[in-house]
């Protein structure tokens, strides 16, 4: 499967869009604080950033690089975050495509680790992601932690 990235800075027609899946994944009646994280992440040259994911034309996934995704953990930086493939499209490799290229512009940008959270168990293990921990959210839902060497 061909796919493709780009900054979602150069393709706010994708805005919207990015902005609904984000919101019904991780949206508590707050679609404002999502709205404004997202414009805060369209910078072209360091992080944070958004991404669009494209099958030919058509956007199928997105995904962040953040300062800060699990706030009770400052002290870990940068976060992979954000990552939606759109329903119709998953358990096509999406996600690991995305965890790849996020790997890739962490390189080119200087990081050699990366770290995210999720109440999923087994999935990121698969993938190279080390499990470090137990965490909490801001609703004080224990989270795991991952770590990547990239």
């Amino acid at each position: 499967m061909k796919l493709s990235v780009r900054n979602l800075a150069e393709y706010m027609e994708c805005f919207d869009t990015v902005l609904n899946w984000i919101y019904e994944e991780w949206g508590h009646n707050n679609r404002e604080f999502w709205s404004g994280w997202i414009k805060s992440s369209l910078s072209e040259h360091d992080i944070p950033q958004t991404y669009v994911v494209f099958y030919r034309s058509e956007l199928v996934g997105t995904f962040s690089l953040w300062r800060c995704d699990l706030q009770s953990r400052q002290d870990l930086f940068p976060w992979l975050g954000g990552i939606v493939v759109e329903k119709k499209w998953r358990g096509q490799g999406i996600g690991l495509f995305i965890q790849n290229e996020a790997k890739k512009v962490l390189k080119n940008l200087g990081y050699r680790k990366a770290y995210l959270f999720t109440e999923m168990t087994g999935y990121y293990e698969k993938t190279g992601w080390l499990y470090i921990e137990t965490g909490f959210d801001e609703r004080n839902e224990a989270v795991r932690l991952y770590e990547l060497n990239v």
